[in-house]
């Protein structure tokens, strides 16, 4: 009988520990899948303005996919040191997540 209750009383505090961490887990879940769909999103803008092959604008543009809520994306272009045919593109994803401002940059080179 004995062995029952410490049993019992093992599986309790167990499943307590779990129930406990969970909204931890689920909220890791959460920014682990924003982080993936802003990095989506860096990405795609990369990819399209990289096909069209030709510089962009050293002034920021920017849109507001609906992937994500409350996100921006921006991208801009900047020369590169010491050689004029190069150009550095940014594409930039920034959205809040739990009253915190998170951003992933993805960035290329394209050559003229």
């Amino acid at each position: 009988m004995v062995e029952v209750l410490i049993a019992l009383a093992l599986l309790s505090t167990g499943i307590l520990a779990v129930i406990g961490v969970y909204p931890v887990i689920l909220q890791m879940n959460t920014s682990s899948q924003n982080n993936d769909i802003a990095l989506s999103l860096a990405q795609q803008k990369l990819d399209e303005i990289l096909s069209n092959g030709t510089f962009i604008s050293t002034s920021a543009q920017s849109d507001m996919p609906s992937n994500l809520p409350s996100c921006t994306r921006q991208w801009w272009g900047s020369s590169v040191p010491y050689n004029s045919s190069l150009q550095q593109i940014d594409v930039q994803v920034t959205w809040t997540e739990k009253n915190r401002l998170r951003s992933v940059t993805v960035t290329s080179i394209i050559s003229q």
